[in-house]
């Protein structure tokens, strides 16, 4: 007897139904408008951030409107805030309704949204006052990471328990599948981005570490949610029957659990990272195009099928958008993977402007679809059909823009780094980047105007929301999903085998991603720049490179040299052994200004005295920097950072 037939345990602990305590549960609904609360602010935050890449003195001599600063906590706000909050939300009132029982330990769940809430504005917070870490995506304090974390547990039991003793034993309907299995996934990635000391979270595999939590909220969690909502909100704006199992959908949700794991590999073409990580990324890549092509091909015939039975257009041109954008995003990652295509875009704009489409594209575009489906009950009140329209049209205006204009910069920046590379007159770093950047100077002012479009539309979301009246109406009894059964062999898919496949699946992908490689990239023995140049030698030293964590200077610059013809006159390649004796490595993922791992040995930026000046009034130096000023810093920490820069020899 299994675990899901098995009924003494369950049933003995079953709490009695009660149809209509569903109707009243509005625990989700703070978190819900709390989510578009934070969805307004990041746009806002974000369009400033863009605007200030072609535009400096937007910002002015601001300390907490420094690129370095708002860029990751705007980032935060949305991906954490507006989009991990929000799908959070969605769980908490759906999967009780789809699997006709009450929210489990409802106490516990508020309890643990409310702390993820507070994680997501403190850890902000922390960023844009310059206490960051500078680990890319998880810039909080380890302390709000660790109250994300348990936050999300909360939650993730509460969701687990409610599923485990759902009204009908033989199954789980595919849309609490995958919000099940992507809430536990989520809970597993924020575990893996606490920062543990030594073994595989020191030097590169640190940079393991972090990129493969990254890729597991983006590859599994969000899209894993995402699908989840699809599935749920076609059937409902087309009034499909309940139908017998569709063997497609759950072949989607394994293609999401084996494919999309490994997402973040994906962005580690060329570099010091193993070589054979880079393949596996690359493999897996090209397989994630099968889920995104079968929720696709899936809600496509499904509206085709029963186009006369839509009941709400503008819901549908949300889902649409969502999935053309998920689409796009599938076929543009694996495309950056083929590494001729690698050697032009990575570390440009272009990897932004992709990303973008599947965060302000497809999650986005799909959650907007379930507030607006679910808005009386959800949010207790209506989104006008009007309002809706003018938001989506400016966030389809927006995402479009901003992934265009970033992938058009992308390819200008690529071509021109491969041909100064080949040029005798011409160099890569210092005055002559400028030569190089100037191609990007228009695109990069479409990307901000393409953000300010979408920050405009969340603010008219968020707006309309608020300012509607509130209302209530009973919840319409959930008889549209398919059983869940296993794709394979055809029997019921119970919560013992969703929580196993889940964590088993993740913890493959962590050992192949994170963990095994992790041991290669950190050798017992450092190369002489490892154990001389790139270890903190002096006070003045150790300072510096903690005052470029805080300001985030690992957004725009990057300290690795590839062994491509793009890096060529960078310096010597990059090597394991050079990062060994680095806690926390400042790889980069973006050269919006020149790549610093070897930035002393220029004539003018070995000089301490040169680096503080320049520092303090970039533009008074070379008018054509786009970096911040840091003249809010003090002397102290003005020196401090020069002579971090000019120790990387």
């Amino acid at each position: 007897m299994t675990a899901e037939t098995s009924s003494v345990d369950d049933t003995s602990m079953a709490m009695p139904d009660r149809p209509d305590s569903q109707v009243g549960d509005t625990s989700a609904r703070p978190f819900a408008l709390l989510a578009i609360i934070f969805l307004a602010i990041s746009a806002v935050l974000g369009a400033v951030a863009a605007v200030s890449l072609a535009e400096p003195a937007v910002t002015g001599n601001v300390s907490f409107l420094s690129y370095g600063r708002l860029y990751p906590a705007a980032t935060n706000l949305f991906v954490n805030g507006w989009l991990t909050l929000g799908f959070i939300a969605v769980a908490m009132f759906l999967v009780p309704r789809v699997v006709k029982r009450p929210l489990a330990s409802r106490g516990l769940s508020v309890i643990g949204a409310s702390l993820y809430s507070v994680g997501v504005i403190a850890g902000s917070v922390a960023v844009l006052l310059g206490r960051g870490d500078g680990k890319v995506g998880f810039e909080a304090p380890w302390y709000i990471d660790l109250t994300m974390f348990i936050g999300v547990l909360l939650v993730s039991r509460s969701i687990g328990v409610t599923v485990r003793k759902r009204a009908d034993r033989s199954s789980i309907p595919p849309s609490a599948l995958f919000l099940t299995a992507g809430i536990i996934w989520l809970t597993l990635a924020l575990l893996v981005a606490l920062p543990f000391g030594g073994g595989p979270t020191q030097g590169l595999g640190g940079v393991l570490q972090n990129i493969f939590a990254r890729g597991a909220v983006v590859g599994l969690w969000l899209t894993s949610a995402g699908f989840g909502v699809t599935y749920y909100v076609v059937h409902r704006i087309t009034g499909a029957p309940r139908r017998s199992t569709d063997r497609t959908v759950l072949a989607a949700f394994w293609s999401v659990a084996v494919a999309m794991p490994f997402y973040g590999a994906t962005q580690i073409t060329h570099s010091v990272l193993p070589n054979w990580l880079e393949t596996l990324g690359a493999m897996f890549a090209i397989g994630a195009i099968l889920p995104a092509l079968i929720l696709a091909s899936y809600v496509a015939g499904l509206v085709r099928s029963r186009i006369d039975n839509v009941s709400d257009a503008v819901t549908l041109k949300w889902l649409s958008l969502g999935t053309a954008s998920f689409v796009a995003f599938i076929g543009l990652t694996a495309l950056g993977t083929i590494r001729s295509v690698a050697s032009v875009t990575q570390l440009t704009p272009w990897t932004s402007g992709v990303e973008f489409l599947a965060l302000g594209g497809a999650f986005t575009a799909w959650l907007v679809a379930f507030y607006r489906q679910a808005g009386p009950d959800f949010l207790g009140r209506a989104i006008p059909d009007g309002i809706s329209e003018g938001h989506l049209r400016l966030t389809a205006l927006g995402v479009v823009g901003f992934s265009v204009s970033s992938m058009v910069a992308g390819l200008a920046s690529g071509y021109a780094w491969i041909g100064a590379a080949n040029s005798a007159d011409v160099g890569v770093t210092g005055v002559d980047f400028s030569l190089s950047s100037q191609p990007t100077l228009v695109t990069l002012g479409v990307r901000g105007a393409s953000m300010a479009l979408f920050a405009l539309g969340a603010l008219f979301f968020a707006v309309s929301v608020f300012a509607s009246r509130a209302s209530a109406s009973p919840v319409p009894t959930v008889d549209d999903l398919d059983d869940g059964l296993d794709v394979l062999s055809g029997a019921p898919v119970g919560f013992a085998k969703l929580a196993g496949s889940a964590v088993g699946l993740f913890a493959i992908a962590a050992a192949v991603v994170w963990l095994i490689p992790s041991t290669e990239v950190n050798p017992s023995e450092g190369t002489i720049l490892g154990d001389t140049v790139r270890v903190e030698s002096s006070e003045a030293f150790a300072a510096g490179k903690e005052v470029y964590f805080q300001e985030g200077c690992a957004v725009c610059h990057t300290q690795q040299v590839r062994p491509i013809v793009t890096d060529v006159d960078l310096g010597a390649v990059s090597l394991y052994g050079d990062y060994v004796n680095e806690d926390t490595v400042p790889l980069g993922l973006m050269r919006i200004g020149p790549d610093l791992m070897h930035v002393g040995s220029g004539d003018q930026t070995g000089s301490v005295v040169f680096l503080r000046d320049y520092l303090a009034d970039p533009r008074s130096e070379r008018p054509w920097s786009t970096m911040p000023s840091y003249g809010y810093l003090s002397e102290a920490e003005l020196e401090a950072l020069a002579t971090y820069l000019a120790g990387l020899k």
